[in-house]
This record gives C-alpha cells, structure tokens and sequence, in this order.
C-alpha cells in the first residue's frame, strides 16, 4: 500500500520527485554494470599473465553473458518470492562478493568458473531496475526516465579504463576488482535500507506466458534488435582495447585512454535520444540509430590513424541513443495484461549474442585474419539489423 501511495505521487508530481530515486538507482547499476566491463581494460593483461589467444581472451565475456542470461530469465522468480527491493538487494551483494573471489584465481578455468558466477548474481538486477523506474515514473516521461538509468552503463564505459588506470599505481588488476566489489556490496546494503526501494513482488512467469511470449514474432524481433544493439555498445567496448593493441600497435595505457575519452563523449547522449524518442517516437529513433551505427562499426574495423579515433568516437555517441527508446518499447510490450512480461527473456537473449557470441566470433575471426575485420563484419550485421527495423518495428510498436 505504501509503494502505491509512493508511485501516485510520483505521477502527480511528474518526474522531478522519482529522479531522485533513480539516480540513486542508476548509481547502482553503475557499479553492477562496471563489475563487468571492467574486465574490457584489464583483458590485455590478463591474455599475457594467462598466455590466451584472442578467441579464449574474448570468451571471458562469453561466460560473463551466459550466466546473465540465465539469471535474468530467472530473476522473476526470485523478484516473486523475495520482492523487488531484495532481489536488488541480494544482486548488488551477491555481485560485490563474487568480484572479492575472483582475484582468487589461479587458471584460466577458475577464472571463466567465477566470472560465469560473477554474470549469474549481478543479471537479477536489471528487470526489477526497470520495473522500479516502470512503476515510478508517468508513461509520458518514461523514456526520459529510462535515460537517466542509462546514466549508469555509459558512464561505466567510461569510467572502467580510467578506474584500472588510477589504480594500477598501487594495486594489480586483482586488487582492483576487489575494490570495486567492496564498493558495489556497500552501496547495495545502502540502497536496501533507504527510502527508494519498491517493495512489491515479482510475477513468475507461468508456462502459458512463456509460450506466449515465445511464440510471439514481435518478442523475437526485440531480441535481434537488442543483440545488435548491445554489440555496438558492450560488445564493442569488451574488444576495442584488444583491437587497438593488436591491430594497430597502441600501448595498453592509451588504448585504455582513448576508449574512455571517446565514450565521455556519449555519456549524455542517451537523453537526447530519450527526447527524440518522446519527440519522433522509439521506433523511428531505435532503426536510425541501428543504420548509422552499422555504418560507423564497419568503418572502424576498416579505418587506422586519427579517423579511427573519429569513428570510434562518433559510433560510441550515437549507439547508446539505442537504449531509451528501445527499453521503453520493451517495459511496455505486454502479454496477459502484465507488463514488462519480455524483458527478463529478451535482455538475457539479447545480452547473450550481443555481449557474449558475437564477442567471441570477432575473437575468432581476429585468430583467423585480424580483430578489425571480425568488426567490420560485425557492422554489417548491426546495419542489416538496422533494414529490419526500417521495415518491421513500426507496424509491431503501434500493434503493441
């Protein structure tokens, strides 16, 4: 009764009074998101301690997305035994736990063993995230409201170079993880005993909704969508490090560097992209975002020199523009009468082929010819992801 009370005055007051929770929120997802990717800067090191290739070096974000992807489809779950605000509650420090073992690692085996642990407790996070901010904010705000949690995963792809490059005057690429989930399992006691949290339950999703769901043709385009899109996001930040290292000769540090000034850039984009969404509506701004995106992706694969830096840093600042609309279209695809019904199925899916397979398959192919052609090839599959879209998403948003 006190969450509904909570989420009507919200709506009243428009989106000002729920900011203050989401940014609170987004802070959080921060954290959960850069447990993840802060293995992108440290992935050089780890491939020469460990004598990798590229293709084992890559599959440590394989294993990462393959146990979010099982612990997001089974978040609803656990959203509807503990609720939402503990199922936030049990990821943050679920996660900041497992990052405190990984350093523990001795072989490349119990490495992938606790990374794949790591993905499994920080997944159950986003769908009761978005379920938050769903029940917090008016319909007519909610891309805006969605932007602002993705604060959290782009200034992660910021701040994941700089904070290894800060730290390593003083710790190893071990002790930096273990700093970072010290953090993320105190903010997470932190959020649990604030004001914020939702306290409502989860649904579990019943065998009916799954077949639904899984029959649905507009839930499968979703999840090709958001495979792409997460590859011009997270999977291309998991190899760029690599990529400039090995295709074009950078040190370490500045690859780290580049990466992390090209992504500042992008850092308030996704409001824009939020405002155009509400403006031009999300399926208009989720394809054109795709089509450039796939354009800008091939050409950094095939570019070298001060135009690299140029299409890397163009391609970082519209991708992200994706998310807003793109989140808001799947919180409110509906089956059944529940909403946010796809998003623990679609993320995970869409999670496990952007950030994990079509990682590995650039790997592959950078054993086989080079990392800039497995990129360039990877473009190309964000652009055609872009034509579906032009010719199909309109018509299943307005069905929606």
């Amino acid at each position: 009764m006190e969450d509904s009370c909570n989420v009507a005055g919200n709506m009243q007051n428009g989106l000002g009074r729920a900011a203050r929770g989401i940014f609170f929120l987004a802070f959080l997802f921060f954290l959960n998101f850069l447990s993840r990717v802060l293995f992108s800067p440290l992935l050089p090191l780890i491939k020469e301690e460990f004598q990798l290739n590229n293709s084992q070096s890559s599959s440590l974000f394989f294993f990462i997305t393959m146990g979010y992807m099982l612990s997001v489809s089974m978040s609803g779950f656990v959203s509807a035994r503990i609720n939402h605000a503990n199922t936030i509650f049990l990821s943050s420090c679920g996660t900041g736990g497992v990052l405190l073992l990984v350093p523990l690692s001795t072989s490349f085996v119990s490495l992938c063993l606790t990374v794949f642990v790591l993905g499994l407790m920080a997944g159950v996070y986003l769908p009761s995230g978005l379920r938050t901010i769903f029940a917090s904010v008016p319909t007519r705000f909610l891309a805006r409201g969605i932007a602002i949690h993705e604060l959290a995963p782009n200034l992660g792809f910021i701040m994941a170079p700089l904070v290894w490059q800060a730290s390593s005057a003083f710790l190893s690429w071990r002790g930096c993880l273990f700093m970072v989930g010290a953090l993320l399992g105190l903010t997470g006691i932190l959020y649990r005993f604030s004001g914020y949290p939702l306290k409502s339950r989860g649904v579990s999703p019943s065998r009916r909704l799954l077949r639904l769901l899984l029959g649905n043709y507009r839930f499968w385009l979703l999840v090709f969508l958001f495979s792409f899109a997460i590859c011009s996001t997270l999977g291309m930040f998991a190899m760029l490090p690599l990529f400039l290292v090995s295709n074009h000769g950078m040190s370490a540090q500045t690859a780290n560097y580049i990466v992390a000034a090209t992504r500042g850039i992008s850092l308030f984009t996704p409001f824009l992209g939020g405002w155009l969404g509400d403006r031009f509506g999300n399926s208009v701004v989720m394809t054109t975002v795709l089509l450039c995106v796939g354009v800008l992706t091939v050409c950094i694969g095939l570019s070298s020199g001060k135009t690299l830096i140029v299409f890397i840093t163009l391609q970082a600042m519209v991708a992200v523009c994706f998310f807003p609309s793109g989140l808001a279209v799947l919180s409110s695809f509906t089956v059944e009468g529940q909403s946010s019904a796809a998003v623990p199925f679609c993320i995970p899916l869409a999670f496990m082929a952007g950030g994990g397979l079509i990682p590995l398959f650039i790997g592959v192919i950078g054993d086989i010819t080079s990392i800039g052609t497995g990129i360039a090839v990877a473009g190309g599959g964000i652009f055609v992801a872009g034509c579906v879209a032009l010719l199909l998403l309109r018509a299943v948003v307005e069905e929606n």
